[in-house]
């Protein structure tokens, strides 16, 4: 299902040419777009092609200030479970200190539903972005995804199911194809570590490195 939305993304993209200049990547409106992705995240456990799709805001704010608001959903399943499916809600701020750089930080939430187990985690991130124009005008964000969540039990906090203290570099290239379409590509290299025994520190965990590599389609209206 998630495939094919993202094939649908991809050719309302191609079918909606538009040569534009550097500044006009974002005209300065406010727009609503449905978003598809697709790639591989087998490396932090979903089965291949891993797939999302779901729509974002994005609201400029005079000429140097962007706030956006998104919200991604994917049925991608995880080995051993079956029914599988995961939200994640994002909100972000940028603010450009020159006509090309800028800063951005982000906080999402995200749930995520097996018929095993379910767990939900903050995830925080911040960094740049810079203006560009590869294959058109875009833009591209690099940022650093910081940990968080419980470890280990305490009196006030049971911890039933540890944070896997994901965390890593992050990157997303993003170039407007048409008046109407963007493209990009997003990935990332991911520190995380497995689940312990959350009553027992001296027995420690096991952490794994991971890399994720993602196609992005997007279909923008503006209002």
């Amino acid at each position: 299902m998630g495939t094919r939305l993202f094939l649908c993304l991809l050719a309302l993209g191609m079918v909606c040419p538009g040569s534009m200049g550097q500044d006009e990547f974002n005209d300065g409106r406010a727009q609503f777009l449905l978003n598809g992705q697709l790639g591989s995240q087998v490396m932090l456990g979903y089965d291949f092609p891993a797939s999302s799709f779901g729509s974002s805001v994005e609201v400029p704010i005079k000429s140097r200030f962007e706030v956006d608001a998104a919200g991604m959903y994917s049925p991608d399943h995880k080995p051993g479970t079956d029914h599988d499916k995961s939200l994640v809600l994002r909100g972000s701020v940028l603010g450009y200190a020159t006509e090309r750089l800028g800063f951005t930080a982000s906080l999402e939430r995200s749930w995520l539903w097996t018929t095993q187990f379910n767990e939900s985690g903050w995830g925080p991130s911040a960094g740049v972005v810079i203006k560009n124009d590869i294959f058109g005008p875009g833009r591209l964000f690099l940022t650093y995804l910081i940990p968080t969540g419980c470890v280990w039990a305490t009196p006030t906090n049971p911890c039933t199911i540890q944070s896997k203290r994901l965390q890593g570099g992050q990157f997303r290239q993003e170039i407007r194809t048409g008046r109407h379409a963007r493209a990009g590509i997003e990935g990332g290299l991911y520190h995380f570590c497995d689940q312990a025994n959350q009553n027992e520190p001296q027995t420690g965990r096991r952490c794994h490195m991971a890399a994720v590599l993602m196609l992005d389609a997007s279909f923008t209206f503006h209002f």
